[in-house]
């Protein structure tokens, strides 16, 4: 595998992760699932989600706009994302991988178990979710940044 589809799985299995939440999030508001803190929902969804993807679209970003420059630096850097990924960087993939997908599906089950867990509100759910939603995402965050900078 390439460091190029490396980085665009990782923007996809983000995108289509949170993607899914951010639709269900939608319809639960517009049913009214939160009542009158629907902003609570949201202000918990938003950070747990932005961070991470706002590394990967710059990352992205960052590459298109080096492989739109015409300077032989810019032809380097898309030759070296065109190679095979080196050893290391392929257990950082991987790593990065299992965490990421495991992270979006804890995201996703804190709003769907909801329903089945008695006496629990579905904004206590959420706010008890940090206490492990927070860690996982900071150690998520931290192999998919240096998967980015080994490449």
């Amino acid at each position: 595998m390439t460091l190029t589809k490396s980085k665009w799985m990782f923007a996809s299995i983000w995108l289509v992760g949170a993607g899914l939440v951010f639709l269900i999030l939608v319809v639960q508001s517009l049913v009214g699932r939160y009542g009158a803190q629907s902003e609570a929902a949201w202000a918990w969804y938003l950070p747990t989600v932005m961070p991470t993807l706002s590394l990967i679209i710059g990352v992205l970003a960052s590459d298109f706009r080096t492989a739109a420059t015409a300077t032989p630096t810019a032809a380097a850097a898309t030759a070296n994302d065109a190679r095979v990924l080196p050893v290391s960087a392929r257990g950082l993939l991987w790593l990065g991988v299992g965490l990421s997908v495991f992270y979006l599906l804890l995201v996703a089950v804190t709003i769907l178990a909801q329903p089945f867990l008695q006496g629990v509100s579905p904004i206590e759910l959420m706010h008890r979710s940090n206490l492990w939603l927070g860690p996982l995402q900071g150690l998520t965050a931290g192999v998919l940044a240096a998967f980015f900078r080994s490449g």
